[in-house]
Protein backbone atom coordinates (compact mmCIF):
# COMPACT_ATOMS: atom_id res chain seq x y z
CA UNK A 1 0.00 0.00 0.00
CA UNK A 2 2.76 2.48 0.91
CA UNK A 3 4.53 1.88 -2.40
CA UNK A 4 1.31 2.49 -4.28
CA UNK A 5 0.82 5.71 -2.31
CA UNK A 6 4.32 6.94 -3.19
CA UNK A 7 3.90 6.12 -6.87
CA UNK A 8 0.54 7.88 -6.96
CA UNK A 9 2.01 10.94 -5.20
CA UNK A 10 4.90 11.13 -7.66
CA UNK A 11 2.52 10.97 -10.63
CA UNK A 12 0.40 13.77 -9.21
CA UNK A 13 3.42 15.93 -8.53
CA UNK A 14 4.67 15.59 -12.08
CA UNK A 15 1.25 16.34 -13.50
CA UNK A 16 1.02 19.50 -11.41
CA UNK A 17 4.16 21.09 -12.89
CA UNK A 18 3.99 23.28 -15.97
CA UNK A 19 1.10 24.26 -18.18
CA UNK A 20 0.09 27.52 -19.80
CA UNK A 21 -1.51 30.20 -17.68
CA UNK A 22 -4.60 31.84 -19.14
CA UNK A 23 -7.14 34.47 -18.20
CA UNK A 24 -9.50 33.45 -15.42
CA UNK A 25 -12.31 34.87 -13.32
CA UNK A 26 -10.49 35.97 -10.19
CA UNK A 27 -12.12 37.06 -6.96
CA UNK A 28 -10.05 39.25 -4.62
CA UNK A 29 -9.79 38.98 -0.85
CA UNK A 30 -7.46 41.18 1.23
CA UNK A 31 -5.01 39.55 3.63
CA UNK A 32 -2.80 41.11 6.28
CA UNK A 33 0.17 41.96 4.04
CA UNK A 34 -0.99 40.52 0.72
CA UNK A 35 -4.01 40.48 -1.57
CA UNK A 36 -5.37 37.10 -2.66
CA UNK A 37 -6.97 36.42 -6.03
CA UNK A 38 -8.53 33.01 -6.60
CA UNK A 39 -9.99 31.47 -9.73
CA UNK A 40 -13.73 31.13 -9.20
CA UNK A 41 -14.03 28.89 -12.27
CA UNK A 42 -12.01 26.35 -10.31
CA UNK A 43 -12.87 26.96 -6.66
CA UNK A 44 -16.35 28.41 -7.09
CA UNK A 45 -17.43 31.89 -6.03
CA UNK A 46 -17.39 32.85 -2.35
CA UNK A 47 -15.69 29.63 -1.27
CA UNK A 48 -12.60 31.25 0.30
CA UNK A 49 -11.88 32.75 3.71
CA UNK A 50 -8.77 34.72 4.63
CA UNK A 51 -7.02 34.99 7.98
CA UNK A 52 -3.76 36.94 8.14
CA UNK A 53 -1.70 35.79 5.16
CA UNK A 54 -3.51 32.46 4.85
CA UNK A 55 -6.39 31.48 2.57
CA UNK A 56 -8.85 28.61 3.22
CA UNK A 57 -11.13 26.99 0.67
CA UNK A 58 -14.34 25.17 1.51
CA UNK A 59 -14.41 22.19 -0.83
CA UNK A 60 -16.97 20.11 1.07
CA UNK A 61 -18.40 17.34 -1.09
CA UNK A 62 -15.13 16.69 -2.89
CA UNK A 63 -15.19 12.99 -2.14
CA UNK A 64 -14.50 9.50 -3.42
CA UNK A 65 -16.09 6.24 -2.29
CA UNK A 66 -15.23 2.65 -3.20
CA UNK A 67 -17.22 -0.51 -2.42
CA UNK A 68 -16.07 -4.05 -3.09
CA UNK A 69 -18.34 -7.10 -2.79
CA UNK A 70 -15.62 -9.71 -3.34
CA UNK A 71 -11.88 -10.19 -3.26
CA UNK A 72 -11.08 -7.76 -6.08
CA UNK A 73 -9.82 -4.22 -5.64
CA UNK A 74 -12.04 -1.24 -6.26
CA UNK A 75 -10.46 2.25 -6.51
CA UNK A 76 -12.29 5.52 -7.03
CA UNK A 77 -10.86 9.03 -7.04
CA UNK A 78 -11.68 12.61 -7.96
CA UNK A 79 -8.95 14.84 -9.32
CA UNK A 80 -8.98 18.41 -10.64
CA UNK A 81 -6.17 20.83 -11.46
CA UNK A 82 -5.93 24.48 -12.42
CA UNK A 83 -3.14 26.69 -13.71
CA UNK A 84 -2.60 29.65 -11.38
CA UNK A 85 -5.62 28.85 -9.25
CA UNK A 86 -4.32 31.32 -6.66
CA UNK A 87 -2.47 34.60 -7.24
CA UNK A 88 -0.85 36.30 -4.25
CA UNK A 89 0.24 39.95 -4.52
CA UNK A 90 2.40 41.45 -1.78
CA UNK A 91 1.58 44.98 -0.67
CA UNK A 92 4.09 47.82 -0.83
CA UNK A 93 7.16 47.33 1.38
CA UNK A 94 6.72 43.56 1.49
CA UNK A 95 8.09 40.57 -0.39
CA UNK A 96 6.72 37.05 -0.46
CA UNK A 97 9.11 34.71 1.31
CA UNK A 98 10.13 31.68 -0.79
CA UNK A 99 8.00 29.26 1.19
CA UNK A 100 4.44 27.94 1.10
CA UNK A 101 2.58 25.61 3.45
CA UNK A 102 -0.29 23.54 2.06
CA UNK A 103 -2.73 21.78 4.39
CA UNK A 104 -5.51 19.31 3.61
CA UNK A 105 -8.30 18.40 6.01
CA UNK A 106 -11.11 15.92 5.44
CA UNK A 107 -13.11 12.91 6.60
CA UNK A 108 -12.61 9.20 6.03
CA UNK A 109 -14.39 5.87 6.49
CA UNK A 110 -12.39 2.62 6.58
CA UNK A 111 -13.56 -0.98 6.53
CA UNK A 112 -11.89 -3.37 8.96
CA UNK A 113 -9.52 -4.62 6.27
CA UNK A 114 -8.38 -3.65 2.79
CA UNK A 115 -9.09 0.10 2.94
CA UNK A 116 -6.78 2.89 1.79
CA UNK A 117 -7.64 6.62 1.53
CA UNK A 118 -5.71 9.70 0.39
CA UNK A 119 -6.07 13.47 0.27
CA UNK A 120 -3.52 15.25 -1.91
CA UNK A 121 -2.75 18.92 -2.61
CA UNK A 122 -0.07 19.51 -5.23
CA UNK A 123 1.15 22.10 -7.68
CA UNK A 124 3.95 24.39 -8.81
CA UNK A 125 4.96 27.96 -7.97
CA UNK A 126 5.82 30.78 -10.36
CA UNK A 127 6.21 34.54 -10.41
CA UNK A 128 5.02 37.01 -13.03
CA UNK A 129 2.79 39.98 -13.78
CA UNK A 130 -0.91 40.27 -12.99
CA UNK A 131 -3.48 42.85 -14.06
CA UNK A 132 -6.43 41.52 -12.08
CA UNK A 133 -7.65 39.08 -14.70
CA UNK A 134 -4.61 37.79 -16.61
CA UNK A 135 -1.54 36.29 -14.98
CA UNK A 136 1.59 36.11 -17.15
CA UNK A 137 4.53 34.15 -15.72
CA UNK A 138 7.99 35.68 -16.08
CA UNK A 139 9.63 32.80 -14.21
CA UNK A 140 7.36 29.85 -14.83
CA UNK A 141 8.92 27.50 -12.31
CA UNK A 142 10.12 28.42 -8.82
CA UNK A 143 9.48 25.05 -7.25
CA UNK A 144 6.63 22.71 -6.41
CA UNK A 145 4.70 21.51 -3.40
CA UNK A 146 2.96 18.32 -2.39
CA UNK A 147 0.92 17.63 0.73
CA UNK A 148 -0.34 14.06 0.93
CA UNK A 149 -2.39 12.52 3.74
CA UNK A 150 -3.28 8.84 3.82
CA UNK A 151 -4.73 6.22 6.14
CA UNK A 152 -5.15 2.45 5.91
CA UNK A 153 -7.18 -0.25 7.65
CA UNK A 154 -5.91 -1.36 11.05
CA UNK A 155 -8.21 -4.35 11.63
CA UNK A 156 -11.22 -2.42 12.91
CA UNK A 157 -13.77 -0.40 10.96
CA UNK A 158 -13.41 3.29 11.77
CA UNK A 159 -14.17 6.81 10.64
CA UNK A 160 -12.89 10.26 11.53
CA UNK A 161 -10.92 13.24 10.23
CA UNK A 162 -7.44 13.31 8.75
CA UNK A 163 -5.13 15.66 6.88
CA UNK A 164 -1.55 16.78 6.37
CA UNK A 165 0.53 19.96 6.36
CA UNK A 166 3.68 20.23 4.28
CA UNK A 167 6.04 23.07 3.44
CA UNK A 168 7.38 23.78 -0.03
CA UNK A 169 10.30 26.06 -0.82
CA UNK A 170 11.07 27.74 -4.10
CA UNK A 171 14.43 28.98 -5.32
CA UNK A 172 13.76 32.61 -4.40
CA UNK A 173 14.30 33.93 -7.94
CA UNK A 174 12.64 37.15 -8.99
CA UNK A 175 11.37 39.98 -6.85
CA UNK A 176 8.64 37.78 -5.39
CA UNK A 177 6.06 40.55 -5.18
CA UNK A 178 3.65 38.25 -7.06
CA UNK A 179 3.34 34.50 -6.64
CA UNK A 180 1.26 32.23 -8.86
CA UNK A 181 0.17 28.92 -7.36
CA UNK A 182 -0.86 26.08 -9.63
CA UNK A 183 -3.41 23.90 -7.83
CA UNK A 184 -4.25 20.21 -7.93
CA UNK A 185 -6.71 18.46 -5.60
CA UNK A 186 -7.25 14.71 -5.24
CA UNK A 187 -9.40 12.51 -3.00
CA UNK A 188 -8.87 8.77 -3.41
CA UNK A 189 -10.52 5.69 -1.89
CA UNK A 190 -9.45 2.09 -2.47
CA UNK A 191 -11.02 -1.12 -1.14
CA UNK A 192 -9.64 -4.64 -1.49
CA UNK A 193 -12.00 -7.37 -0.27
CA UNK A 194 -15.53 -6.91 1.00
CA UNK A 195 -16.17 -3.46 2.41
CA UNK A 196 -16.64 0.25 1.72
CA UNK A 197 -14.10 3.02 2.11
CA UNK A 198 -14.43 6.74 1.45
CA UNK A 199 -12.36 9.93 1.54
CA UNK A 200 -13.72 13.47 1.50
CA UNK A 201 -11.65 16.64 1.22
CA UNK A 202 -13.35 19.45 3.14
CA UNK A 203 -10.72 22.19 3.45
CA UNK A 204 -7.68 23.20 1.42
CA UNK A 205 -5.48 25.75 3.20
CA UNK A 206 -2.49 27.70 1.91
CA UNK A 207 -0.22 29.72 4.22
CA UNK A 208 2.08 32.39 2.81
CA UNK A 209 4.91 34.21 4.52
CA UNK A 210 6.27 37.70 3.93
CA UNK A 211 9.54 39.55 4.32
CA UNK A 212 9.78 43.27 5.12
CA UNK A 213 11.38 45.63 2.65
CA UNK A 214 13.19 48.27 4.71
CA UNK A 215 12.24 51.51 2.96
CA UNK A 216 13.01 54.71 4.92
CA UNK A 217 10.06 57.06 5.42
CA UNK A 218 10.38 60.63 4.01
CA UNK A 219 10.95 62.05 7.49
CA UNK A 220 13.86 59.66 7.93
CA UNK A 221 15.45 61.02 4.77
CA UNK A 222 14.87 64.57 6.04
CA UNK A 223 16.55 63.81 9.35
CA UNK A 224 19.47 62.17 7.56
CA UNK A 225 19.97 65.18 5.30
CA UNK A 226 19.73 67.55 8.26
CA UNK A 227 22.34 65.53 10.12
CA UNK A 228 24.69 65.58 7.15
CA UNK A 229 24.18 69.35 6.90
CA UNK A 230 25.17 69.88 10.53
CA UNK A 231 28.26 67.72 10.08
CA UNK A 232 29.27 69.75 7.05
CA UNK A 233 28.70 73.05 8.87
CA UNK A 234 30.87 71.99 11.81
CA UNK A 235 33.59 70.82 9.45
CA UNK A 236 33.67 74.25 7.74
CA UNK A 237 33.82 76.07 11.10
CA UNK A 238 36.77 73.97 12.22
CA UNK A 239 38.55 74.71 8.96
Amino acid sequence: MKLRHLLHAAALLLSAVGGAVQAANYQMLPGQNVDFYYDTDYWGANTATVSGNSIFFDVSGYDASATSFGSRNRTEYVHESSGAGIIVVARDEFLLAPVLRATSLGDYTLAANGSHVELNLAGSLSTGTFNGSVYTPTISYLGNYFSGAFKESTGLAESGTFGKSDFAYNNGSGERTILGVEVSLTALASQTGVGTTSAQLNTARYDFYIENLVVPEPQVYAMLLAGLGLIGLRARRRA
